[in-house]
């Protein structure tokens, strides 16, 4: 902390969020899945005399799953899902002006798919396929960092 170039951040995260999963088994050897996730992401950060600067986004999921026996042996699970990501804040100090100024808005959507196939030999033994489509957003420090 005594080189020119060193100072003194200061982080503040937390993160909110809600999950809610139900099924049923109205159809023989199915079982249908719904689930709906809602989580709230904030980050303050500032450095010792700055301003505080705040970032925040909103991600909503929801989900099917449909788990098909149509023997003992064998288990098909295909499912889908769709989120949303929304950027509520995010905001970016110039340390020469002195200003802190909104950067763009900015949403991510994404549909990811799964298949899953498994097949019991024995009470010990199974084998499983499976494939999917899987989408990472950008977390907030690889969309606002300057490093």
């Amino acid at each position: 902390q005594n080189a020119k170039s060193s100072f003194t951040s200061y982080y503040n995260d937390d993160t909110y969020g809600i999950s809610l999963e139900a099924g049923t088994n109205a159809v023989k050897n199915n079982t249908l899945k719904i689930a709906a996730h809602l989580k709230n992401d904030n980050h303050r950060e500032h450095n010792e005399g700055e301003p505080v600067r705040k970032t925040a986004d909103n991600t909503f999921s929801v989900g099917f799953e449909d788990i098909v026996e149509p023997t003992k042996k064998i288990t098909i699970i295909p499912g889908i899902s769709y989120s949303l990501r929304n950027r509520i804040i995010a905001q970016n100090y110039n340390s020469k002006l002195d200003t802190i100024t909104e950067l763009a808005a900015n949403k991510n959507a994404a549909v990811d798919i799964q298949s899953a196939f498994y097949y019991r030999f024995s009470e010990k033994s199974q084998v499983n396929f499976n494939i999917s489509h899987k989408t990472r957003f950008a977390t907030m420090t690889d969309r606002y960092s300057y490093k």
